[in-house]
């Protein structure tokens, strides 16, 4: 039986491909955030 948790056997390889790209993705965005928090605060910090 074949579920969107479960997908069929014959694409596990094509599901960890996606699964990699996401992870990926969260990453790049964490670090978008993160340098764009940090330019915040220096731009903060020389206003002030």
């Amino acid at each position: 039986m074949t579920t969107r948790l479960n997908p069929h056997p014959d694409f596990n390889e094509i599901t960890q491909l996606i699964h990699a790209a996401r992870q990926r993705e969260v990453l790049a965005v964490n670090t978008a955030l993160i340098e764009l928090y940090w330019q915040v605060a220096q731009l903060a910090e020389h206003l002030v």
